[in-house]
């Protein structure tokens, strides 16, 4: 179940349209990033997601509570917690007091803070351990104007999370940092990954803007013709970006079935492989597109994935809760191994040829021979 949904969202600012029909759905404990260049309007739809921006028409969903045009307080109360492009830090406190004032459980005694912290161990405590995750464990007793920026870029987050938030917020929090830095983030963002879900936006990352025609649903890479093949639902087709002039769309094949979703590639004999939701595997040359051939599928596909050594192609269903076996010598079908109804994806260890699929009901991994399925 998505813990974030955003319908239809529209801002507009007197006549300026800054935000139009956007959708987003987050599951729970998952990491999604925005980006754009400036002036997309990233910061403005974090802004209506946490409150400090009412949205013109559209809803804001919490794990299915409207919270649409709640104050930002109150969404935040709910469990979301940001950060912001310009940091807001109390440049006179320590990292520790910093953390210490952020805690719900401290607001609750008032803000005379060096009073209510000396009178309660745990505050500190707490605010030490949330420093520790991200990587300042050693400077709780620095005050934020004398750390570096980095670590003031750290110690924000920290603020954040000492709210206890299920969803993190971050607005371009590598901004300023340089490799080291932003190295750094990604590690620390990497530990929180699961443990509650996050969305971050960064227009650093941005280096060209390619529209397509529809909604994208998978994306493969060819290290040898340096190449993106995209997948997009409708219209249904295959777009193709030369990652050495990524520009513009490089070529498109059409795709003769509907919603084109899970999308592999067997680079040694150049040939595409798309399942769509339709329940028809889509063969295609990678070069010119061209359909090699039409395969029925158990039912609507989620994932791909070509085990390059046996040559074997598996077809994730959702339902009815299958992986379709293919040898994609003769594409024709090997067998059927039932699975668990609902979405699945896949992974091989190449030591052991195992095929390990990781089942979305058990939540546990069921690890198959890959040779022998």
């Amino acid at each position: 179940m998505a813990l974030i949904e955003a319908a239809g969202v529209h801002v507009r600012f007197g006549d300026r349209v800054v935000l139009e029909n956007i959708d987003l759905v987050v599951p729970e404990g998952e990491f999604h990033g925005l980006m754009g260049p400036n002036g997309a309007g990233k910061t403005t739809f974090f802004n209506v997601l946490t409150g400090r921006v009412k949205p013109s028409r559209g809803s804001i969903r919490l794990d299915g509570e409207d919270v649409t045009g709640l104050s930002s307080h109150r969404i935040a109360a709910k469990g979301i917690a940001r950060s912001f492009q310009i940091m807001t830090l109390f440049d006179e406190f320590t990292a520790c007091e910093n953390v210490t004032v952020a805690l719900p459980s401290f607001r609750a005694r008032g803000f005379d803070m060096r009073r209510a912290a000396a009178g309660d161990n745990g505050f500190v405590e707490s605010a030490l351990k949330i420093l520790a995750t991200v990587g300042l464990a050693d400077k709780g007793g620095v005050r934020a104007r004398d750390l570096s920026y980095g670590d003031r870029r750290a110690l924000e987050i920290a603020v954040a999370l000492a709210q206890s938030p299920r969803v993190l917020c971050l607005d371009e929090p590598t901004s300023g940092l340089g490799s080291d830095g932003v190295q750094r983030l990604a590690a620390m963002v990497g530990r929180l990954k699961g443990k509650l879900t996050v969305v971050a936006i960064d227009e650093g990352a941005v280096r060209a803007e390619i529209p397509v025609a529809g909604r994208t649903r998978w994306a493969i890479f060819d290290p040898e013709a340096q190449a993106f093949y995209v997948n997009i639902a409708d219209p249904a087709e295959i777009v193709v970006v030369d990652a050495r002039q990524p520009q513009s769309i490089a070529r498109i094949f059409a795709i003769p079935s509907a919603g084109p979703h899970g999308l592999d590639l067997d680079r040694d004999t150049h040939r595409l492989f798309c399942a769509c939701d339709s329940g028809e595997l889509i063969t295609l040359d990678a070069r010119s597109g061209k359909v090699l051939g039409r395969t029925p599928l158990s039912g609507s596909p989620d994932v791909v994935f070509f085990d390059r050594v046996h040559k074997r192609l598996y077809v994730a269903v959702g339902d009815p809760g299958t992986i379709d076996v293919f040898d994609t010598k003769s594409m024709g079908k090997l067998g059927t191994v039932a699975t668990e109804k609902g979405a699945h994806t896949f992974a091989l260890a190449p030591a052991g040829n195992q095929v390990y699929a990781f089942l979305p009901q058990s939540h546990c991994a069921a690890i198959y021979q890959a040779g022998d399925m």
